[in-house]
């Protein structure tokens, strides 16, 4: 169960009412589901502990995150939406999305460019009509990275 401490901090207590992680301390906590907790570090972002005190993607911290949802999370950053599953991988850690649902029946529903298409685990694309796209897990090249970043900056500077 998560725990104030003090009167900012939080973690967690186990089954015998003692810490968790007593050498952990976060600025936020949300309950545990299916094994992770959505946690926040003043100075790093959102991401994930398990239940043995591991950060699920020490690498990669969010701007925020939602609760793990048939293994897979939605994540936050810089206004792009993508999902993280259990490993910790992003299923589309080449192209972020404008919005992404939650993880449903193998599949989430994700908006790119007003238009919406599904995710399935392996970060594979399709459509309405579910007709596959591609897969966007495999490698792109520079002159894509570029395009992406490209489009990205013109998008957010028009806000």
């Amino acid at each position: 169960a998560k725990v104030k401490l003090k009167d900012r901090d939080w973690n967690f207590i186990n089954q015998n009412g003692d810490i968790a992680f007593p050498d952990k301390c976060f600025c936020t906590v949300d309950d545990f589901s299916e094994g992770y907790a959505i946690v926040r570090l003043k100075d790093k972002g959102w991401n994930f502990i398990d239940t043995e005190g591991n950060i699920l993607s020490p690498n990669q911290w969010f701007d925020d995150a939602y609760s793990f949802y048939n293994e897979h999370a939605v994540v936050i950053l810089n206004s792009g939406y993508n999902i993280i599953d259990v490993r910790g991988e992003l299923l589309s850690p080449n192209q972020w999305f404008h919005w992404c649902g939650k993880f449903n029946n193998g599949s989430a529903r994700v908006r790119l460019n007003g238009k919406y298409y599904y995710i399935n685990g392996e970060g594979k694309l399709y459509d309405e009509d579910k007709k596959f796209i591609r897969n966007l897990r495999e490698s792109i090249n520079g002159k894509s990275i570029d395009m992406i970043i490209e489009s990205t900056l013109r998008k957010y500077m028009k806000k």
